[in-house]
């Protein structure tokens, strides 16, 4: 069955926060984990905002005002989803 039946749009939003959360896991001798966060406009809908998880290298290039493209599709029940496509640096606009 092919779930990704429909056309995908590529939609751009700028980056609008960056931030790290640090936490630690359950257990006694879980490790702490720092994620990487960029806080960007909604690929279905401007007026809110979506955090997304992303490496520590794309964090550490990443710039307020950079804008990342995601591919979005309409998904097999209409359900909107998107996933990251590329990251564009403010310079190359």
């Amino acid at each position: 069955m092919d779930w990704y039946f429909s056309a995908p749009s590529v939609v751009s939003r700028p980056v609008i926060w960056k931030s790290t959360e640090e936490r630690r896991g359950r257990g006694f001798l879980s490790r702490q984990r720092v994620y990487h966060r960029l806080e960007v406009n909604d690929w279905a809908s401007t007026e809110k905002l979506r955090l997304i998880h992303v490496s520590k290298g794309l964090y550490e290039h990443a710039r307020v005002g950079d804008r990342i493209e995601f591919e979005q599709r309409s998904g097999y029940w209409g359900i909107r989803w998107a996933i990251m496509k590329r990251w564009v640096p403010a310079e190359q606009r």
